[in-house]
């Protein structure tokens, strides 16, 4: 037996789905959009300091990185204090300049050498790097990406450094720790639950009230 819907309930069914399906659509679409700003805000930001970095790195120090002394060095020294100022006016985990020394990728400078007694990533290899790295080193444009590594959630850019005759000579790398950032998505998650099932109640109320 085929159930019809009186004209009343058919008014209400359609008052409270219009209800929910706008809750939704609208919370769904003001939540893309703060991801959306949030996620170009960031990159934003680290592109800015990775340029900067490379108007304050002297790339002529690159082939003195492995003279005796070196790494305690006043020139070693000041390059690490820029990178270290711009790491923290930026609000970045690190900020660093990688060269290539027989085939593998190495820390020159690292922002978080500075003022560091042990655990020094000077002129270590490093290993973990994502392949985005790998790809500024052979395409020379700037590229981004997110990855988690051992010390967590991170989004970085890495970009290109070149001689005068176009020759790439470095990446400078910079990483913002996602970590603050995913506790941030995740409220914005329990907040757009929460509006959806508002939204259903308050269809439900209207459906009660008609």
């Amino acid at each position: 037996m085929i159930m019809r819907l009186s004209l009343r309930a058919k008014i209400n069914l359609y008052v409270s789905l219009s209800i929910i399906g706008i809750t939704v659509l609208s919370s769904s679409a003001f939540f893309l959009k703060y991801r959306g700003e949030l996620d170009t805000n960031i990159t934003a930001r680290l592109t800015i300091g990775a340029h900067l970095a490379k108007e304050c790195i002297d790339m002529g120090l690159v082939s003195h990185l492995r003279d005796e002394g070196f790494r305690d060095s006043e020139p070693n020294l000041k390059t690490l204090g820029k990178l270290k100022a711009i790491e923290k006016n930026f609000g970045y985990s690190s900020i660093y300049l990688c060269v290539r020394e027989n085939g593998k990728t190495v820390f020159a400078f690292d922002s978080g050498d500075y003022q560091a007694a042990d655990d020094l990533s000077f002129l270590s290899s490093y290993d973990e790097a994502p392949p985005q790295l790998g790809e500024a080193f052979t395409s020379g444009q700037m590229t981004s990406a997110e990855y988690t590594d051992r010390w967590g959630p991170t989004r970085s850019v890495f970009v290109p450094v070149k001689d005068a005759d176009g020759n790439i000579t470095g990446i400078i790398g910079a990483n913002f720790s996602m970590s603050d950032v995913h506790t941030v998505l995740r409220k914005a998650y329990i907040l757009l639950a929460a509006v959806i099932l508002a939204g259903i109640l308050l269809s439900l109320l209207v459906i009660w009230l008609l």
